[in-house]
């Protein structure tokens, strides 16, 4: 599952994935109510970042969609998740 980067208001969105991209990560879309790919191919997205013409359509289709982080090798981010003391 994707790692939910930030929150941010609808004109910033494309600036930080812009920058997200020139970090050499991979993102996607996500929606907000449920954090989920708004995209049925996101897998893809392990393997490849995506265009910034993707990036836009994306954007455009979902002004209200959360930037998500594909993590891994991709983007060279490990992130492990620690929900309780277990």
């Amino acid at each position: 599952m994707p790692l939910i980067l930030r929150e941010a208001k609808m004109e910033d969105t494309l600036t930080l994935a812009m920058e997200y991209l020139d970090r050499g990560w991979s993102i996607i879309p996500c929606s907000p109510t449920t954090k989920r790919p708004c995209i049925d191919s996101w897998k893809e997205f392990q393997t490849r970042q995506p265009t910034t013409e993707e990036v836009e359509k994306w954007l455009r289709l979902r002004p209200d969609a959360h930037l998500a982080l594909v993590t891994g090798a991709i983007s060279g981010i490990v992130v492990v998740d620690c929900d309780n003391e277990e």
